[in-house]
């Protein structure tokens, strides 16, 4: 039963390389196969090349050190940029590029450390550094402004907090020889370590930006965030519904989820360019289900269910206090990153996703030197809760996918082409075009990248010869920004400069899919006349003097 968590994450990893071959583009799906690599690596590393305790803890001592690093680092930053006591609102404060980056790292390694600085187990060195490492990690999190990483991180503590009081590493009577007085309690690390963060977060400027972020928290049906959030699941959930089993293929939600979502970049983009968050689902399960199917969706909550029950069960088998406070922290950890992906892109980062999998192989690590489960019948049978919970859950993605995208009393909306320029037009002269989209409420939407350009086509004046398409290197498409605030969504516009010294029209056309799969077609004529002849300038006789 030991092998058992290793088994499934196996079977999940190969499903990802069947997806690959399934993907609508090899670049990108070798972008998303590396990241599946680098966690493979980091997990196989930490479970079984690391086989001594000592080589585990010298691991995540790495881990947190890095994580130190980047943390004191944007922590400067702040300082610099506005001070200390100045009122803070910039996006990207992390050398890792963005908040949600850096929150989302530091949603896991946070739980970490304080579980190894909460134990008794560890000598006192490592204890105080460990506490110490709470600290700067506690700020930069706080710092983040990332309410994902928030969630995920307060989710991690909170279970470790549990843990420690369920499944002490050291027996009671002897950590605590002895019942606690109140000064005893008001000086337990845990209250310096809060203290102190509070203390952090108050003279440190942060208070207005806690202050925002948790009025977010409180009215979220008026978060635009969250609005965004829900185009992007929504669109993940169709793309599964249309293909519920197989999926997509792997990076494919990157490339075609405009198709449903009207946000982002469009394919041609991606593929030339690459993308950023704007592309990404900001919820690794919806886009993990979109591009691998019900099948990848079922191996991976298989395989992460299977990893925790395996973990919780060996915690009353592990004797060794060093050990049960590996195993309590990693668990926590681990618990607060599968929960912070529901709102976040993290695990799209290879560097967050490989430091999740090299937790989880030292928790494996763990598992593996406490034995086997002397029950064994109750092994399986949490086997069979996880496989269930997962097979619901995956047709519950399907069915809620079909339900909430049906077009059926769903208006359709309003299609056209309308021209940036205006005529008359002449020989030479560049024109553009604008593709515009009213659902059927009347709101308009952007309508890129949902919006396909279909070669456009020169008609000669007097039809002497047969109508020919414009050559590719004569005409661009282009995104327009929706509005200034609103930078993911955007105008599909396409522009061409007419032949040079020929009249006759040309038609432009363009195809567009709603967000039911529902697709529309608008096409727009121009007439291409001859410039009429330069005025000459009067000349006037020179009058005698």
């Amino acid at each position: 039963m030991r092998r058992g968590p290793t088994v499934a994450w196996a079977a999940c990893l190969l499903w990802g390389g069947v997806s690959f071959f399934l993907a609508p583009d090899r670049t990108v799906a070798l972008g998303e196969g590396i990241r599946l690599l680098a966690g493979a690596g980091a997990y196989l590393v930490t479970s079984y090349a690391l086989r001594e305790r000592r080589e585990l803890g010298l691991a995540l001592g790495g881990i947190l050190a890095l994580a130190c690093g980047i943390a004191l680092y944007d922590i400067a930053h702040f300082a610099q940029k506005i001070g200390f006591a100045s009122h803070f609102t910039a996006d990207n404060i992390s050398i890792l590029g963005t908040h949600e980056s850096i929150g989302s790292l530091l949603a896991l390694l946070l739980p970490l450390a304080l579980g190894l600085g909460l134990s008794g187990a560890l000598p006192d060195r490592a204890r105080l550094t460990s506490q110490a490492v709470v600290l700067i990690l506690g700020f930069a999190w706080i710092m983040t402004r990332c309410r994902s990483a928030w969630l995920g991180g307060s989710i991690g503590l909170l279970l470790i907090g549990y843990l420690f009081w369920r499944y002490p590493p050291l027996s009671k009577k002897k950590e605590y020889r002895g019942a606690h007085t109140w000064k005893q309690k008001l000086t337990s690390p845990i209250v310096i370590i809060i203290g102190a963060l509070v203390v952090m977060a108050l003279v440190g400027g942060l208070a207005p930006l806690l202050s925002n972020r948790v009025t977010g928290l409180v009215n979220l049906l008026e978060d635009g965030s969250l609005g965004t959030r829900l185009i992007m699941w929504s669109g993940g959930l169709r793309m599964l519904s249309l293909k519920p089993l197989f999926g997509w293929g792997l990076g494919s939600y990157l490339l075609l989820q405009g198709r449903w979502t009207n946000l982002g970049d469009g394919p041609e983009q991606v593929v030339l360019n690459g993308t950023g968050h704007q592309n990404i689902a900001h919820n690794y399960y919806v886009q993990w289900a979109a591009e691998t199917g019900s099948v990848g969706l079922f191996l991976l909550l298989f395989s992460v269910f299977v990893l925790l029950f395996s973990g919780w069960r060996a915690l009353a088998r592990v004797r060794d206090p060093g050990e049960r406070t590996l195993l309590i922290a990693c668990l926590g950890a681990l618990s607060g990153g599968l929960v912070e992906v529901n709102g976040s892109p993290a695990f799209q980062f290879c560097g967050v996703w490989a430091v999740f999998w090299a937790l989880a192989g030292v928790l494996m690590g763990v598992i593996r030197q406490a034995g086997e489960d002397p029950a064994p019948q109750r092994a399986r049978f949490g086997y069979g809760i996880a496989a269930l919970a997962a097979a619901l859950i995956c047709g519950g993605a399907v069915w809620l996918g079909k339900l909430l995208w049906d077009p059926r009393g769903q208006p359709r909306g309003v299609f056209q082409v309308v021209e940036r320029t205006h005529g008359p037009y002449y020989p030479g002269e560049a024109v553009r075009w604008r593709a515009l989209y009213r659902n059927g409420w009347g709101k308009e939407q952007g309508s890129h990248p949902a919006t396909t350009w279909v070669v456009p086509v020169w008609f000669e004046q007097g039809g002497t010869r047969a109508p020919r398409p414009v050559k590719s290197e004569e005409w661009a498409l282009w995104r327009e920004e929706f509005n200034a605030s609103d930078l993911l969504r955007g105008f599909s516009e396409l522009s061409l400069r007419l032949p040079a010294g020929e009249t006759g029209m040309l038609q432009v056309q363009a195809d567009f899919q709603d967000e039911f799969g529902r697709t529309y077609s608008a096409s727009r004529v121009v007439d291409v006349v001859e410039a009429p002849p330069a005025k000459k300038k009067p000349t006037t006789k020179p009058q005698p003097h």
